[in-house]
């Protein structure tokens, strides 16, 4: 299987808080300036090198973009109530410990939350392979021994930032049926899979893991660095089990977080 161990440039300067220099707003664009200055914060707060430096003043950052506090302020307050930014009294403005929440949902809709927080995903295919299925797979898939499987391994990213590692499995029948290429595998995997299929059931499992060398080059972390793995596998109304995989999540950047209903007569 060929994997792009490097897929963003290691030589590359760190990223530098922005400076004194003006940033132009389009002053002709039907979009508000504090929309324009929401969307430029937003590339400064995904390069910015170090959580615990304070984010530029309202002041300065008026300065910066050639507007009012006031407007300022309405770019600030928006990305405080997204999560991205916290005000603390008499410090400053900071960024929040986790720049990135993926809420999981029946709907399953990550990249449209990205889009929608203005931070959209790009995705790198490391690898879309056809190979012999291991022992684990075809009992968990259902799969006679001489049956094969795909596997779509990629990386998620954003602003340049390396968000999570997307790991998938189902059989190569499934995956020709539901038509994976490599265009396909870039997009939404389970909305694919469901033009094929009817998906009942997702069932995730989540743990804490130390970044190995792979990981740690693939995510740009230190080895040993705390990740988030969610394993995964989807199944039909009888159960049968279609797709498994893992994602791999940065945690210094992202959480998940999840929200289920609870009946008035629920179990505690």
């Amino acid at each position: 299987m060929s994997r792009a161990l490097d897929p963003f440039p290691t030589d590359a300067p760190p990223a530098q808080p922005p400076g004194g220099t003006t940033t132009p707003l389009d002053r002709g664009s039907p979009l508000p300036l504090f929309l324009q200055i929401r969307q430029h914060l937003l590339n400064d707060i995904y390069a910015w090198p170090d959580k615990a430096l304070q984010f530029p003043t309202d002041e300065r950052l008026a300065g910066r973009f050639g507007v009012s506090k006031m407007t300022v302020r309405q770019a600030i307050d928006d990305l405080v109530k997204a999560g991205l930014l916290s005000r603390r009294r008499g410090r400053g403005t900071f960024l929040t410990d986790h720049a990135f929440v993926e809420r999981l949902s029946p709907a399953l809709d990550i990249d449209q939350q990205y889009s929608a927080a203005g931070a959209p995903q790009t995705v790198t295919l490391l690898g879309l392979t056809t190979r012999r299925a291991g022992e684990a797979e075809r009992a968990l898939l259902g799969l006679g021994p001489q049956q094969r499987v795909t596997e779509i391994r990629r990386l998620r990213s954003s602003f340049g930032r390396p968000l999570a590692l997307d790991e998938r499995v189902l059989s190569q029948e499934l995956a020709e049926r539901a038509g994976f290429d490599e265009a396909a595998a870039r997009g939404s995997i389970v909305g694919r899979l469901r033009r094929a299929v009817t998906l009942e059931r997702a069932h995730w499992s989540l743990r804490a893991l130390a970044a190995g060398p792979e990981l740690a080059a693939l995510l740009i972390v230190d080895p040993g660095t705390p990740l988030l793995e969610r394993a995964m596998r989807y199944s039909d109304s009888g159960g049968a089990v279609l797709m498994t995989g893992r994602t791999v999540h940065r945690s210094d950047i992202v959480r998940c977080e999840v929200e289920l209903p609870i009946s008035a007569d629920a179990d505690p």
